[in-house]
């Protein structure tokens, strides 16, 4: 499966009961685990606009550690 082969559209929605999800949810269990996290990747990378681009690197200069001393 190419990756032409997935459409992500953030203005179509469907109000579906908990039975329909279920039923939409089993389409894609004929995939493998791997196929599954290649189309989640792809998905994300639509949402949050990376999408032709190199996945951008995490800013872990924002972030610190410090020992919690035990009062």
């Amino acid at each position: 499966m190419g990756m032409a082969d997935y459409e992500f559209d953030r203005t179509a929605f469907e109000i579906l009961t908990f039975e329909e999800a279920d039923n939409r949810m089993n389409d894609h269990r004929h995939l493998s685990w791997k196929e599954r996290l290649h189309l989640a990747r792809h998905l994300i990378s639509i949402a949050y606009g990376y999408l032709k681009q190199e996945e951008p690197q995490m800013d872990k200069t924002v972030f610190s550690m410090r020992k919690i001393h035990n009062a």
